[in-house]
């Protein structure tokens, strides 16, 4: 019996997520062999410029990419899960408030995922029509990858979280901040 729509949509954000942590984990290999070739005495001019496109190559096309893809799987999933009445936005956010409570130090998730799903954990009275949008949802089968869907949004939004630090930290460079300080302290009329 193929997976339901909502197993698809489960394991494509988790493909995503994954994807984001070995593209950070590439552009920072990529990173240091930039480093390393720019900081090298002899080094072949073009090899220099391959690993300085490969860099802004993942930097600014292939991450924000990635990022576009996830938070549209992730709005997929949720318009699915509240197309069949199903509100997960204030359970995970519950979840997130006792989990930050009890622990707020060690909030790591991991353990949920490894476990693997079982794809034929499904109701085999389901009519399962791949091409239609009106799969019905099996309840027990949303029960049984509840947690792991409240993990992926919880990791989800720590992945917005992450990302719009980056940014913020990249727009404030030194220059600017002195710029900032300047206006703020009236130098610059």
């Amino acid at each position: 019996m193929p997976p339901s729509k909502l197993y698809i949509k489960v394991k494509s954000l988790e493909r995503l997520i994954k994807e984001e942590t070995n593209y950070k984990e590439k552009l920072k290999h990529q990173q240091q062999n930039y480093e390393a070739l720019s900081n090298s005495k002899n080094v072949d001019q073009n090899e220099l410029k391959v690993a300085k496109d490969l860099v802004e190559e993942t930097s600014k096309v292939l991450i924000p990419q990635l990022f576009s893809k996830l938070e549209q799987f992730e709005n997929d999933l949720n318009e699915y899960l509240v197309k069949h009445g199903i509100e997960i936005k204030d359970e995970v956010n519950n979840y997130k408030n006792n989990l930050t409570a009890s622990n707020k130090n060690n909030t790591d998730l991991s353990s949920v995922i490894s476990v693997p799903l079982e794809p034929h954990r499904r109701n085999v009275k389901l009519n399962n029509d791949m091409t239609s949008n009106n799969e019905p949802l099996d309840l027990d089968e949303f029960e049984y990858m509840k947690e792991r869907i409240i993990y992926l949004f919880l990791t989800c939004a720590d992945i917005k979280r992450k990302r719009y630090e980056d940014f913020n930290a990249k727009s404030i460079s030194p220059k600017l901040a002195t710029l900032e300080d300047a206006v703020n302290d009236d130098e610059i009329y």
